[in-house]
């Protein structure tokens, strides 16, 4: 009795099966776990050595990753676990992205601050019930002024911007 085993290739993709794509985070080829799909489509995996959730990138986009220009020859070789260097692409360094308003936020946000006093600011708690205008301390973003409340939820303007949070819990 000879058992047979199927190649990788040769099985259909589906939820729960594994496959191999590039990793945004390790920034290689690794073992995934596909956790969405469209149709026959790989939509999203989940990498199987940082844990890292991310949209699936298959062999070509892999590979044209590798041989992309943004690749230096100066990138360190990254040692896998049976001891081989593979390697990596190195990270390029682009400027963060800003909406127009971020800004005008900004500004807003110091100009607000500088008008309070910080060491009565609040500490952030879902079960905080803080009025409009209040200064928050929260361990993440640091400093917050609150803008409006409503449904449980208060949006709150830090230093990198607008954010919904849960209170009165």
């Amino acid at each position: 009795m000879t058992l047979h085993r199927l190649r990788r290739a040769d099985v259909l993709p589906s939820v729960g099966r594994e496959c191999e794509s590039w990793c945004t985070a390790c920034k290689r080829v690794l073992d995934h776990v596909i956790t969405a799909m469209n149709g026959r489509e790989i939509v999203q995996v989940r990498c199987r050595t940082c844990g890292s959730v991310h949209r699936f990138k298959g062999a070509a986009a892999s590979a044209a990753a590798a041989a992309s220009p943004k690749a230096t020859a100066a990138a360190v070789p990254k040692v896998s676990s049976g001891g081989k260097a593979a390697s990596a692409p190195a990270a390029e360094a682009r400027p963060p992205t800003q909406r127009p308003a971020a800004a005008a936020e900004r500004q807003r946000y110091q100009r607000q601050l500088a008008e309070r006093d910080v060491a009565t600011a609040l500490d952030y708690s879902p079960a905080l019930r803080p009025a409009v205008g209040a200064l928050l301390r929260h361990a993440r973003f640091g400093y917050g002024l609150v803008e409006a409340l409503g449904d449980g939820k208060a949006q709150i303007l830090f230093s990198d911007g607008i954010k919904l949070l849960v209170v009165g819990r």
